[in-house]
């Protein structure tokens, strides 16, 4: 059962063969806290929101939107009834969004009802150009025949076929030989008015050439807590250590490659189909799909496969299993995770489609239902405090009831003038008798007042209007701490800026943050943990942050086919970073705490990451010292950590093999040895350009588990057949 869950959760990540999906995840949120100093800040929030669906709110809309992009067939189709059109020349079926397509050949030939031309035949129209050569068409029995070197291209989309044959009246036909190329973010050429139109030119050769290729984004999985003494005597148990944590973005250019694609009215279909994210052969990541089927239905996709393998380097094959994909919908409605401290360890859950309340869809709920399985099989929960305890007391062994079985996680947020309103409210149990050890609840209404932005720098003023009950914090070696409630109002005005030479090379950059907080909170007390106190805080902030340029080869933007290795090209060069941070806190008990944090060092870049042997390695140290006057009567944000320092190392070993560790070195007199090591973390990995293997291992926890990522690149050009 532990084997089929890995699987199960192997199978939902590789869902990146269809190249829209996203994994359905929680709302994120990024707390910019001084986590490596150990001083967690709540004044330095920056939000950060995602919706169920991984996509940013943004992005969803204009998904949403243009739905009718996401699919090949549909610009096919398209061109075939500007075919139509133009050959019968019937003007009662044009319309607006059907244009006139302009026809050469070297011979064309008119005999009864066939049209025929061959010889360089071209056909374009403000949006696409097909080369073959030869077609014919037969308006009697409305057939397309179109053979030869077939080049079909529009907009950062391409296809290869040795024959089409369609035949409009009963709506099918196929393809021989297909070899495309699709990038996801434009393929709308066809569907647009013509305000969009892009000239398309007749010629290919350019398109041939794989260029200009560059990482977009990656997706990731990490299975921790499998490397671990197995000290417990139940499956669950045992079960309940381990841990999942996923990001899937979307896969936005692919290639594929199919010997026949059938069409059938609104469905296409292949009895077998590779895909690859791989911009270069040989391709290193390739999906090969069994009856894969893709259907459109009232301007809807869905895609379908049989089954499905995973081929890494044309050698190794692992399964992957059936795919049921619904384009327009909500990807992976269910799922699954975990989370033994608050919801007693293995859960699934479900997402629903988001509630839109206007016409501009900027309006939206989002709602996901949870049901955890470990604690319905236990019978009880070890995530709340006592029935008749506080909030803040520690969580005991309890019996749980049908209602603790059942959670919920809300989203709403809706623009308000020149206001974003954001709500995030989640619960690990629907028992409200217990209202407030169940629920976490977040508010901001935030708005731009400040923006000046130039070649070199941009800077930005943010007002900020928040609010949280029972938010989680974290502060350096004292861990986890639950601030009950906060509720106030924040200013920041950040500054990023770019020092170039005469040569526009980079030499310096540095960041500027000025921050003002004024908040109610409460939180545990510092002097007695289990005291909850209440106090009024105010915050200055001001940090600024250098990064010297010391000595940087020129940048390479692009990769190309002997990145091996790696998915972006390794900045190579020697640099020192010099940070300083200045905050003042009062509070409205008197008390006073003033934080200054220095933190500076060198990191050292070498090799490119290309050849077998020490060609990459990478060395960061920084001391970081903080100096603090005054005391905090709250727990949370107690100064911690004092003298350490920060220690990144990556080396290359051989080939794709790369030995990394991460650590803190903890300087302060009361650490006794074993603790003066924090966080140290081994890691290593086998990199390829389209992929990442990596087993970890953290010391200070005993416990491992292994990350696998998937590379998206964007990339021009079409290249040669990758199987």
């Amino acid at each position: 059962m532990n084997k089929l869950f890995y699987w199960l959760s192997f199978f939902i990540f590789l869902g990146f063969i269809n190249p829209v999906i996203s994994k359905s995840d929680l709302p994120t949120k990024k707390i910019s806290e001084d986590s490596k100093n150990g001083n967690s800040k709540i004044n330095n929030k920056e939000i950060k929101y995602k919706r169920f669906t991984n996509l940013a709110y943004s992005e969803s809309k204009i998904f949403n939107n243009n739905v009718k992009e996401f699919n090949l067939p549909l610009n096919l189709e398209k061109l075939f009834t500007n075919l139509l059109v133009s050959f019968e020349n019937d003007s009662k079926n044009k319309n607006s969004n059907v244009r006139e397509l302009e026809i050469l050949a070297d011979y064309e030939e008119f005999s009864g009802s066939i049209i025929s031309a061959k010889g360089n035949v071209i056909i374009s129209n403000k949006k696409a150009v097909l080369n073959t050569d030869s077609f014919s068409y037969d308006r009697e029995k409305s057939l397309l025949i179109i053979e030869g070197d077939i080049k079909f291209k529009s907009q950062n989309q391409f296809l290869l076929a040795s024959k089409i044959q369609y035949d409009f009246k009963n709506k099918k036909g196929f393809i021989l030989d297909a070899y495309g190329s699709v990038n996801f973010d434009y393929l709308t050429e066809f569907l647009n008015n013509d305000k969009n139109d892009i000239a398309i030119n007749d010629n290919f050769d350019e398109y041939f050439k794989i260029k200009e290729v560059k990482l977009d984004s990656s997706s990731n999985l990490e299975l921790g807590n499998i490397i671990r003494k197995r000290e417990k005597e139940t499956f669950l148990e045992n079960f309940s250590d381990n841990s999942l944590k996923a990001n899937i973005n979307p896969i936005r250019r692919t290639r594929f490659i199919s010997e026949r694609i059938d069409i059938f009215d609104n469905v296409w279909e292949s009895e077998t189909l590779y895909l690859t994210n791989d911009p270069f052969n040989d391709a290193q990541l390739i999906v090969k799909n069994f009856d894969f089927k893709i259907i459109v239905e009232e301007e809807k996709t869905k895609i379908r496969s049989r089954w499905s393998n995973l081929i890494f380097e044309n050698n190794v094959t692992l399964p992957i299993g059936p795919r049921r994909i619904n384009v327009e919908e909500k990807t992976f409605k269910w799922g699954a995770g975990y989370d033994k401290q608050k919801f007693d360890g293995f859960h699934v859950f479900r997402d629903f489609d988001p509630i839109y309340f206007n016409n501009e869809n900027e309006t939206v709920l989002d709602i996901r239902s949870k049901f955890l399985i470990q604690r319905a099989l236990n019978g009880e929960t070890k995530s709340f405090p006592g029935k008749n305890q506080s909030s803040i007391s520690p969580k005991i062994t309890q019996d749980a009831n049908a209602l603790d079985y059942l959670g919920l996680d809300l989203i709403f947020q809706s623009p308000i003038n020149n206001w974003n309103y954001y709500f995030l409210a989640n619960t690990n149990s629907l028992d409200f008798e217990k209202l407030d050890k169940i629920a976490e609840v977040e508010t901001f209404l935030t708005r731009n007042i400040y923006t000046k932005e130039n070649k070199n720098s941009k800077t930005l003023g943010d007002l900020t209007l928040f609010g949280s009950f029972r938010e989680k914090t974290n502060n350096g070696s004292l861990g986890e701490i639950t601030v009950q409630s906060s509720f106030g109002g924040r200013i920041d005005f950040k500054k990023d800026e770019k020092i170039l030479n005469n040569s526009d090379k980079e030499l310096l950059n540095k960041s500027s943050l000025l921050s003002f907080t004024y908040g109610a909170y409460g939180s545990p007390s510092k002097n007695s943990p289990s005291e909850l106190i209440n106090r009024n805080r105010y915050n200055l902030s001001l940090k600024r942050i250098y990064n010297f340029h010391i000595w940087e080869p020129q940048k390479r933007k692009f990769i190309d086919s002997s990145f091996k290795y790696t998915p972006e090209a390794i900045q190579k060069g020697f640099y020192w970073l010099l940070e300083g941070n200045l905050d003042f806190f009062r509070y409205s008990d008197k008390n006073k705490q003033d934080l200054f944090l220095v933190k500076t060092g060198p990191k050292l870049v070498l090799g490119d990451f290309k050849k077998n042997f020490l060609d990459y390695t990478e060395i960061g140290i920084y001391p970081r010292f903080k100096f603090n006057y005054g005391e905090s009567p709250f727990l949370f944000d107690q100064v911690v950590d004092t003298k350490v320092i920060e220690l990144v190392a990556s080396q290359q070993i051989y080939g794709p093999l790369i030995l990394k560790f991460t650590g803190e070195l903890n300087l302060d007199e009361k650490m006794s040895e074993n603790d003066n090591l924090i966080k140290p973390v081994l890691d290593l990995s086998w990199n390829r350009r389209a992929y990442n293997f990596a087993i970890f291992y953290k010391f200070d926890e005993e416990v491992g588990g292994f990350k696998f990522k998937i590379n998206s690149f964007n990339f021009k050009g079409l290249g040669k057949k990758f199987k």
